[in-house]
């Protein structure tokens, strides 16, 4: 029974990777040949905005899959993750904006959390979309 788990765990968490790794690997590519600061955020910024637009869609593609009352669930849920994102945020410019982490590494440092909050909702709504693909009785 362990291993049945295990496996559906794995098939789940796994699906849709490929896709964020891509961004990922766009990052890099970036990085690679940057040394000025504001070419490194410049890159970070498409990764956000590919992260970004990866969780619309996510989203979007989960909430069609959802009877009335799951999505009603899901949009306050969002809701939700959305406040505590932006509060979430407000603590990693706290941090990062005081006079102590002076320095472009702290700059770099602050939007790379940013996108790592909108980085693991995508993956958990993708766990979701994978989840309901996996029983055919949803």
């Amino acid at each position: 029974m362990r291993l049945i788990i295990l496996i559906i765990l794995l098939m789940v968490s796994s699906n849709g990777a490929n896709k964020i790794d891509k961004i990922k690997q766009n990052t890099e590519k970036c990085l690679e040949n940057v040394i000025a600061t504001s070419a490194m955020m410049e890159c970070l910024d498409i990764e956000y905005t590919a992260r970004d637009k990866e969780l619309n869609q996510t989203y979007k593609k989960l909430k069609k899959l959802l009877n009335s009352k799951t999505r009603q669930a899901l949009k306050k849920a969002q809701k939700q993750w959305i406040i505590t994102r932006d509060e979430d945020m407000k603590l990693i410019d706290e941090l990062y904006m005081s006079p102590k982490f002076e320095g472009s590494l702290y700059r770099i440092t602050r939007y790379d959390d940013i996108i790592t909050l909108t980085h693991k909702r995508t993956i958990f709504l993708q766990r979701l979309i994978n989840t309901i693909a996996m029983t055919t009785d949803y």
